[in-house]
């Protein structure tokens, strides 16, 4: 696969087009984003004038599919689709992302092959959809290149990080398992990627690796699962790479100050406070700078020891008035923490933290 943000949930393309109803109607200007999807993730609407010229059956179509009835939106949509000029290619793109969103399959693929434009704002969207609905009904070389086309020309998208760790997939499902690998070895280069994405990447990894029995992939899997998306790593047991055959594991044998305070802010993320404050602890005492004792703390309130938490901040030397204010924050939020927590456990806190 040639190498050059987040898919939201299936539905989610449909609303900038259900939007237009909204508008039409009165109502609101912008749609509220569906689960899993983020309101800046979608495509910005056309401007009133263009809007106003839409035909009805747009809006018919739209209620339709609000009301699940995908074949009366289809019925709706059809005439619009026939003929070669910009609105009938434009109907097709919409009929299309409904077809995707009511797993109308055939239809979706025609649809959606025949509705392409660089200049469309909603292209992105139309490839990903394009991609997954090829690669459903087994038309591997068209899910290959759309998702190509993807990755390589739409680098800005809100759909692009989601759509390579979806590309990843594919293709390893797929039987591809050079173009996995090259997928993998290309998200490893990029900087900007976040556990929601390295997660499902890396797994493919750790299965190309146990495939191949490749030690250098399945180690490379293994830390980054392990940084970037503990929950899979735990999963998947893969720390036990890292243990030795006598002897406790050392955490700090394996992964750097670095990495372990991105474990531990990995950690937190997905809700487990104790785990990460044993990330944080795992931190060898040269690296223990300020940011790990803001960090630490607040792992600390979250998982329920905010006596601990104030004992840490009290040990901060701040070296100037910005980082002073920093600890004075934090000594506040443990402190409001602990003013609403019942007599009992304040007690014990104080106690901790004498």
């Amino acid at each position: 696969m040639r190498t050059p943000a987040v898919f939201p949930a299936r539905t989610a393309p449909i609303l900038s087009i259900l939007a237009v109803v909204a508008v039409l109607s009165g109502g609101t200007s912008r749609p509220s984003a569906a689960p899993g999807a983020s309101a800046e993730a979608l495509p910005a609407l056309p401007d009133a004038g263009a809007l106003q010229a839409l035909d009805p059956r747009f809006a018919a179509a739209a209620a339709a599919v609000r009301k699940k009835d995908c074949e009366a939106a289809f019925r709706e949509l059809t005439p619009l689709t026939e003929g070669r000029d910009e609105a009938a290619r434009r109907a097709r793109l919409i009929a299309g992302l409904y077809a995707y969103t009511c797993d109308s399959r055939t239809r979706a693929l025609q649809w959606l092959a025949s509705s392409g434009a660089g200049h469309d704002p909603l292209e992105d969207w139309r490839l990903f959809a394009l991609a997954e609905t090829a690669h459903q009904t087994g038309q591997v070389a068209l899910a290959h290149d759309s998702f190509t086309h993807l990755l390589a020309d739409y680098r800005s998208s809100p759909l692009w990080r989601r759509a390579l760790a979806v590309a990843t997939e594919r293709s390893y499902e797929d039987g591809d398992a050079a173009g996995a690998l090259e997928l993998v070895r290309w998200s490893r280069e990029q900087t900007e990627l976040g556990g929601e994405t390295i997660g499902p990447i890396e797994r493919i990894a750790w299965r190309l690796g146990q495939d191949r029995g490749d030690r250098e992939l399945l180690d490379g899997a293994a830390r980054r699962l392990l940084v970037h998306a503990p929950v899979v790593a735990d999963e998947l047991n893969v720390v036990e790479r890292f243990r030795p055959a006598k002897g406790s594991l050392s955490w700090a044998s394996f992964l750097s100050p670095e990495e372990l305070r991105t474990r531990a802010q990995s950690l937190l993320a997905a809700g487990l406070p104790g785990p990460a404050t044993m990330a944080f602890e795992a931190i060898p005492g040269a690296a223990r700078n300020l940011e790990w004792r803001l960090a630490s703390a607040r792992a600390l309130l979250a998982d329920g020891r905010p006596g601990e938490a104030l004992s840490r901040l009290a040990a901060a030397q701040p070296a100037n008035d910005d980082e002073r204010s920093l600890v004075l924050l934090e000594q506040a939020r443990v402190e409001t923490a602990l003013a609403s927590q019942p007599a009992g456990r304040k007690r014990a806190a104080v106690a901790e933290r004498a």
